[in-house]
């Protein structure tokens, strides 16, 4: 399995732990290498690498699971990489994730506007599941960190910090989208 964009590893560990604890055939990669040293840090028994989504250091036809999980991808990289059986696992922000805490930290929304829900995979199935619900954050030093796992938090300015460190707790709304797709026999 290989996480592309994987940052301090979070998704990655639960994933291995989850699926296969001993085993070492779990890599994670980002562009950072602050997040990369982290990451190592955190679980050694994954194989942590700085590289560019746009040039996966793998050979063809090497990796069996891809997950892209709120990280950018090149379609034509992964087709390389990937195994002729191969999954790819992505995981996007719906249109209303975290927007609680964006009304806080932004004095203006301005939403994108999504032309499809995923770049074009030819010769794949794709498999679809949206989830929406939502959890109260409890403490501002959580807010605070929940902030530093967006990528709001490099875009937002320190007034809108300082607007979130007001707060003791806030109910977010989690909103994803998950596609799953298989190569077409």
């Amino acid at each position: 399995m290989l996480d592309i964009g994987c940052g301090e590893g979070y998704y990655l560990s639960r994933f291995q732990k989850e699926i296969a604890p001993k085993a070492s055939n779990f890599y994670g990669m980002d562009i950072s290498k602050l997040g990369i040293r982290m990451a190592a840090k955190k679980n050694p028994m994954i194989h942590w690498l700085v590289a560019n989504f746009a040039k996966l250091p793998f050979k063809e036809k090497s990796v069996s699971t891809v997950l892209s999980m709120f990280a950018e991808y090149s379609v034509p990289e992964i087709d390389r990489i990937l195994t002729d059986d191969g999954n790819i696992i992505i995981v996007r922000a719906a249109n209303n994730h975290l927007i609680e805490l964006k009304n806080i930290i932004y004095p203006e929304i301005h939403e994108k506007v999504k032309t499809s829900s995923i770049k074009t995979f030819p010769g794949f199935c794709v498999e679809q599941e949206n989830f929406s619900y939502k959890v109260t954050i409890q403490s501002t030093e959580d807010l605070l960190s929940l902030l530093l796992m967006t990528p709001h938090y490099w875009k937002i300015k320190p007034e809108g910090i300082e607007n979130l460190k007001k707060f003791e707790s806030l109910e977010v709304t989690i909103s994803i989208e998950i596609d799953l797709l298989k190569r077409q026999k």
